[in-house]
């Protein structure tokens, strides 16, 4: 209907994540109440884990709507959490205010504990990979191989090593025959598929942000991106 407007966000959670507080509810008895060290051990332990932490963020647009209202949210490491949403919602604007590609209007931001700037970026390659939802966004290299050397470059692999990594990585996101293409000149589902080739390059970094990454592909290479994010997050990663 005209005027009407997006619903809120969803959040989908796998393990430890979330704004804190106990779980369970309830009371406890004297018997089952923890001690002080025990709380500030376990707060201690819930920061120095935390990739990513939001409180009180608010986004408004100039001139437009309120995208984000208040929002506290943590992200730890070893989790994957999932936002869920019609467009306009605010999905695309939180992962950019947490990668300090948008200064929020209220709130603060902290990514890997400090607060996120677009000049911080470049120097966190090697623990942050970032999926845009508009994959024209990313490509900077005259072809799809030299992307994904500059990736490779980026998280400080050179030489042999790298070429090899990014050789196996086109055959295996079967984009192979595209690698002396420049990216901007492929369909919609080959840049999607050429992004994901890029920031999944193994050995992947510890932190994925990822917006809408499986947008123009089919169920069979859909399958494929989540068993690689399954993967990565059984070996420790976290994605979001």
């Amino acid at each position: 209907a005209r005027g009407k407007r997006p619903a809120p966000l969803g959040i989908q959670a796998h393990g430890a994540c979330g704004s804190g507080g106990e779980r369970g509810g309830g009371r406890r008895g004297l018997a089952g109440r923890k001690s002080f060290g025990e709380i500030a051990g376990r707060a201690l332990r819930d920061v120095a884990d935390e990739l990513f932490r939001a409180r009180g963020l608010w986004f408004v647009y100039p001139g437009g709507p309120e995208a984000l209202k208040g929002l506290d949210l943590s992200l730890h490491e070893g989790t994957g959490m999932a936002l869920l949403g019609e467009n306009g919602a605010g999905k695309s604007t939180l992962l950019r205010c947490l990668l300090g590609l948008l200064s929020p209007s209220r709130g603060r931001v902290a990514l890997f504990g400090e607060e996120p700037s677009r000049e911080r970026l470049p120097a966190l390659a090697g623990r942050l990979g970032y999926c845009p939802q508009n994959p024209c966004a990313y490509f900077v290299s005259a072809t799809v191989r030299g992307e994904l050397m500059r990736t490779m470059h980026l998280r400080g692999f050179v030489g042999r090593e790298a070429e090899e990594a990014v050789d196996e990585q086109l055959e295996r996101m079967e984009v192979g025959h595209l690698a002396r293409k420049n990216p901007l000149d492929l369909s919609t589902g080959e840049r999607e598929k050429v992004l994901l080739a890029s920031v999944l390059l193994p050995p992947m970094p510890e932190l994925l942000v990822m917006d809408e990454p499986t947008r123009g592909l089919d169920h069979r290479h859909k399958r494929a991106v989540a068993e690689l994010l399954r993967g990565h997050r059984d070996s420790g990663g976290t994605a979001f």
